[in-house]
């Protein structure tokens, strides 16, 4: 069992750095596209739903830190 929170703790942490790197592309791209108001706009957006994903996984990663923390407290 604690193979398998491992394993996911893992899959969660190469999301958190995934999103990251994909919402610092998109922050970028919009400094980039200062020329055209209408892509600014959107690379915020698309920054701003990489900054939720990326609390989101972190928020899954912590609660199977906790898991796995509560599986090694009991054993």
């Amino acid at each position: 069992m604690q193979w398998v929170l491992i394993l996911l703790i893992a899959a969660a942490i190469i999301m958190v750095v995934v999103s990251l790197v994909r919402g610092l592309l998109y922050f970028s791209r919009a400094s980039d596209a200062l020329t055209n108001p209408e892509g600014v706009h959107e690379m915020h957006l698309k920054s701003n739903q990489m900054m939720f994903a990326r609390d989101k996984y972190q928020a899954i990663a912590i609660v199977l830190l906790i898991g796995i923390g509560e599986l090694a407290g009991s054993a």
